[in-house]
Protein backbone atom coordinates (compact mmCIF):
# COMPACT_ATOMS: atom_id res chain seq x y z
CA UNK A 1 0.00 0.00 0.00
CA UNK A 2 2.87 2.40 0.46
CA UNK A 3 4.01 1.81 -2.51
CA UNK A 4 0.67 2.51 -4.58
CA UNK A 5 0.59 5.80 -2.23
CA UNK A 6 4.05 6.72 -3.48
CA UNK A 7 3.45 5.59 -7.14
CA UNK A 8 0.13 8.33 -6.81
CA UNK A 9 2.49 10.96 -5.06
CA UNK A 10 4.80 11.27 -8.38
CA UNK A 11 2.00 11.03 -10.70
CA UNK A 12 0.56 13.78 -8.95
CA UNK A 13 4.00 15.58 -8.87
CA UNK A 14 4.22 14.84 -12.64
CA UNK A 15 1.17 15.93 -13.81
CA UNK A 16 1.66 19.45 -11.83
CA UNK A 17 5.02 19.68 -13.65
CA UNK A 18 4.26 18.57 -16.93
CA UNK A 19 3.10 21.79 -18.15
CA UNK A 20 6.40 24.15 -16.83
CA UNK A 21 8.77 21.99 -18.25
CA UNK A 22 9.23 19.43 -20.18
CA UNK A 23 12.87 18.40 -19.80
CA UNK A 24 12.32 17.81 -15.69
CA UNK A 25 9.09 15.68 -17.30
CA UNK A 26 11.13 13.69 -19.40
CA UNK A 27 13.62 12.78 -15.92
CA UNK A 28 10.43 12.10 -14.30
CA UNK A 29 9.41 9.51 -16.06
CA UNK A 30 12.85 8.13 -16.45
CA UNK A 31 13.15 7.91 -12.68
CA UNK A 32 9.92 7.01 -12.27
CA UNK A 33 11.04 3.88 -14.69
CA UNK A 34 13.77 2.91 -13.36
CA UNK A 35 11.82 2.66 -9.39
CA UNK A 36 9.10 0.07 -11.26
CA UNK A 37 11.89 -1.64 -12.36
CA UNK A 38 13.72 -1.87 -9.02
CA UNK A 39 10.15 -2.53 -7.02
CA UNK A 40 9.75 -5.39 -9.48
CA UNK A 41 13.14 -6.97 -9.41
CA UNK A 42 12.92 -6.77 -5.46
CA UNK A 43 9.43 -8.23 -5.62
CA UNK A 44 10.54 -11.41 -7.61
CA UNK A 45 13.32 -12.39 -5.04
CA UNK A 46 11.22 -11.94 -1.69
Amino acid sequence: MQVLSKLYFYSQLGIRFKKKSYPFFAGYFIALFSMLLSIIINSQFL
